[in-house]
């Protein structure tokens, strides 16, 4: 089969691979395409490369195969079966997935897809089948499917706040912030946003997933103070974070508010100040991936059209270009990079 591996040189080659086996109590997953994520592209670029790398994890593809075991315990998924497909499971009985904590779970942590997303065909485990493999309906295209994942993230992370949060400031609307609006204002949560690019606050305005956005600092905090009599957002949800942002994010939500963390950032580092936290009795959180149960009703928002992905899926390119995908991503001229197979 064609599978995409980064090197530890950082280059992204398609390469002849042997067609991976199925596991016992697992299945065999025919790829048809693959969404781009962010952590994609941090890992091909930024993260140490001790071997040569498979990614992609928002998978869309078709049961080839299941095993024995798994025709008995799962009656509801048959060889044909169009799915979507996560790539860490956790095992549900540790401490941490007993306590709120699944993503912490040392087998979601060590758990993956064999070989990875940006892969002809892929092998899942029995835990993985149980948990992060889900049918999807015959109307919801396949970009729509390869959605599961990312949204699922979305869905926990706004779980985590608190539950009398009636406003909120979006920091970024690439493809997690403009899920993370439609979640928020799904739930009645009214939302401004800001992103650098003037396009994408006037497809989530268009849309109706924010009330109010704006590329400037200072107009994204006015507009937040005048949805709330001037107190300043419950949340923040920071999808970019750098010293102007938690700048704008400090000045924007309210006392006694919350800032949620949804990005890794190397240049953030050892930029906050803990005095606001304390005198402004303010919460900082974050959420980086999906628990199993937020998996489950992902799929279930995808299969109703219960969020809209298809303004969002910006850009196309085959498995053969997926280094183009890749840099599109990276450049930022994309909201979302779908890889077909």
């Amino acid at each position: 089969m064609k599978v995409a591996v980064v090197n530890r040189n950082r280059e992204v080659m398609l390469e002849e691979a042997p067609k991976p086996t199925i596991p016992q109590g697992g299945a065999l997953i025919r790829v048809k395409g693959c969404g781009v994520c962010g952590s994609d592209v941090e890992k091909w670029q930024d993260r140490p490369i001790r071997k040569a790398l498979v990614l992609g994890h928002e998978v869309v593809g078709v049961v080839e195969e299941l095993s024995g075991e798994a025709l008995h315990l799962y009656p509801g998924l048959h060889e044909g079966q169009r799915v979507a497909v996560a790539h860490h499971a956790s095992c549900m009985a540790c401490y941490y997935c007993q306590h709120e904590s699944p993503t912490m779970c040392e087998q979601f942590k060590t758990s993956n897809l064999d070989p990875g997303g940006f892969s002809q065909w892929l092998a899942v485990s029995a835990a993985h089948l149980a948990h992060t493999v889900h049918p999807i309906v015959d109307h919801v295209s396949d970009e729509a499917a390869s959605c599961v994942e990312p949204l699922a993230c979305c869905l926990r992370a706004v779980d985590r706040l608190p539950r009398h949060a009636s406003s909120a400031l979006v920091v970024g609307l690439g493809f997690i912030g403009q899920l993370t609006a439609q979640i928020m204002s799904r739930r009645g949560i009214g939302v401004v946003g800001t992103d650098l690019q003037p396009d994408r606050i006037e497809l989530a305005r268009d849309h109706r997933w924010i009330l109010d956005g704006h590329a400037d600092a200072d107009q994204a905090e006015t507009a937040v103070k005048a949805i709330t009599e001037g107190r300043g957002a419950d949340v923040v949800f920071l999808t970019v974070v750098n010293a102007a942002t938690l700048k704008l994010a400090l000045a924007a939500v309210r006392d006694g508010g919350t800032l949620l963390v949804f990005s890794a950032s190397k240049s953030a580092k050892a930029l906050i100040d803990p005095n606001p936290f304390y005198f402004r009795e303010l919460s900082l959180i974050t959420s980086y991936s999906p628990s199993m149960a937020h998996l489950r009703q992902a799929a279930s928002w995808i299969n109703q059209g219960l969020v809209d992905v298809t303004p969002l899926m910006t850009h196309r390119y085959d498995l053969s270009l997926i280094e183009e995908g890749l840099e599109c991503y990276k450049s930022g001229k994309a909201i979302k990079v779908y890889i077909t197979l």
